[in-house]
């Protein structure tokens, strides 16, 4: 998942990131906050870093998610590691809702100055 501005994580982003997917053991640390139960009740995504996982074709990639959403706040425990697909499951109410509001903001701009030639 391409970051669309790596400078608002700050300078020293690719080393954090680095080290909690090694605190993680390169597992995605997801126990169903994505909304999907893996396994049992409560147990870890069984997707690990570069392998390809039983459903897929893809090799897995491990991204590091902002549990608060602000993305220079890199205290421990407001960082996650997840794999790509549990990220953007756990993302896609906030990315629902700025799609939402970027459309409105289309409508009203388009109410204002017409419609495109």
């Amino acid at each position: 998942m391409p970051m669309k501005d790596p400078s608002i994580y700050g300078p020293n982003w690719q080393e954090i990131s680095y080290a909690e997917k090694e605190r993680a053991g390169w597992r995605c640390e997801c126990r169903g906050q994505c909304g999907l139960e893996h396994g049992k009740k409560g147990e870890r995504c069984p997707a690990f870093q570069g392998q390809v996982r039983p459903f897929g074709r893809r090799p897995v990639i491990l991204t590091v998610h902002h549990v608060n959403q602000i993305p220079w706040d890199h205290r421990s425990d407001n960082l996650l590691v997840l794999c790509e697909g549990c990220h953007n499951r756990l993302d896609m109410p906030m990315r629902q809702k700025h799609a939402r509001e970027t459309r409105r903001a289309a409508k009203r701009l388009q109410s204002l100055f017409g419609s495109d030639p």
